[in-house]
């Protein structure tokens, strides 16, 4: 009787599953960086729309109020002729993502626990390739601290975005100094900017992105010696003689005319705590390999670029161009002076 020979089942050897390893392998290094490429320019494109509806919000702000709002106010600003008050923050910042979505109430909810609730127009201000969506508040809630901010001062909330990852243009958006004398060291008032009487505005930055770390934008400390983050600051992209970052505290024009950040200035690789040239330190390089970022201009366009290109040029110690912060410092030139809800148009 013959028995039925055994039947050998047709398997993979070690050596064929070695290679079919390796080919998946291959694929996936080859497609790894093509996949991350996708999805870093998705949220690139998501950071530029996000940019255009501020700068849609801007136009609306705009139209209402007849001028850019003030990049931030001590809460609340009162102003006369002669004085402002108050002249520290101690009720906290209001935010120019506040003013243009026209958050005119307080929230009745405990700030000092929970956050200002800005509901869809949060995400406006956050950008996707950031880890935390943007720096947190100068005095953020207890629950958006990031790790070693300390709030400037505590127990209050600011009136801001939860998280904002776009600083405004000082010289469209101005700072809170209104009046010589100010604080003590104001010699060079601000003035809100009407939009008619800036030029060339698909060449004028309004606003650009900040950079992945907070404590490039911090300003100091607060009373106890610890860390805070000034995320309520706008940057610019001019100086003076002196070297000066604070327009306000220069010697009033034309003693000390103001000139334009040049190219070679322009640090490739910002770092916390190093010293700065220019305020376009603050400007993040968040995209494209980390190189460029993206940047809101007046007609509320928004483009991805380095931050270089938006600056004047140095060529053989001469300098060509105006950049694009501005025709002229139109927030320091001779203008109108009103608090909130008191523009032009009201």
């Amino acid at each position: 009787m013959r028995l039925n020979p055994v039947r050998r089942h047709a398997a993979f050897t070690l050596i064929e599953l070695l290679v079919v390893v390796a080919i998946i392998a291959l694929l996936i290094s080859i497609l790894l960086p093509s996949l991350q490429a996708a999805r870093e320019g998705a949220k690139q494109t998501v950071c530029g729309t996000n940019q255009h509806s501020i700068g849609t919000g801007m136009a609306l702000y705009t139209t209402e109020q007849g001028a850019y709002p003030a990049s931030y106010l001590y809460d609340p600003m009162t102003l006369t002729s002669t004085t402002q008050t108050p002249d520290v923050a101690t009720n906290g910042y209001l935010h120019w993502s506040w003013f243009i979505f026209h958050l005119n109430q307080r929230n009745n909810q405990n700030l000092t626990t929970s956050p200002l609730d800005m509901g869809s127009a949060e995400r406006s201000f956050q950008c996707p390739s950031l880890r935390s969506g943007g720096c947190p508040p100068t005095n953020p809630s207890l629950d958006n601290m990031d790790g070693g901010q300390s709030p400037e001062t505590p127990g209050i909330v600011d009136r801001q975005a939860r998280r904002t990852a776009y600083t405004a243009n000082e010289a469209l958006v101005p700072r809170n100094k209104f009046v010589i004398g100010f604080q003590g060291n104001t010699v060079r008032t601000y003035h809100y900017v009407k939009p008619d009487v800036v030029r060339r505005t698909s060449g004028t930055v309004l606003a650009a992105e900040f950079g992945e770390n907070w404590r490039i934008v911090s300003g100091g400390a607060n009373n106890n010696g610890e860390l805070v983050c000034k995320s309520h600051r706008p940057i610019h992209g001019f100086r003076g003689i002196s070297g000066t970052l604070d327009m306000e505290t220069m010697s009033a024009f034309p003693i000390e005319p103001l000139l334009r950040v040049t190219s070679e200035e322009i640090n490739p690789n910002p770092t916390p705590g190093a010293a700065s040239n220019t305020r376009l330190d603050w400007v993040g390089r968040n995209h494209a390999r980390k190189s460029r970022t993206n940047f809101l201009y007046a007609d509320t366009h928004a483009e991805l670029k380095k931050v270089e290109q938006t600056v004047a040029k140095r060529i053989n110690g001469q300098v060509v161009g105006k950049g694009e912060w501005g025709e002229q410092f139109y927030s320091l030139q001779s203008g109108e002076v009103f608090a909130p809800g008191q523009g032009p148009n009201n």
